[in-house]
């Protein structure tokens, strides 16, 4: 009898693991996104003022 249930629940896994797989694979981009879209919006750019060029006088 316990060999009957390990059968059932390692397909039980391997299916739960194949539905989710698009999953899995979507959130690898996603997370990148975010972490780019933070870096690029969320920190605050460092303001530096280019006409007048250091050193001159």
């Amino acid at each position: 009898m316990a060999d009957r249930d390990s059968h059932w629940a390692d397909h039980v896994r391997m299916a739960v693991f194949v539905a989710l797989l698009p999953a899995m694979v979507f959130i690898g981009p996603l997370t990148a996104v975010l972490g780019l879209s933070v870096v690029l919006f969320a920190l605050p750019e460092t303001e530096s003022d280019d006409s007048e060029p250091v050193g001159t006088a």
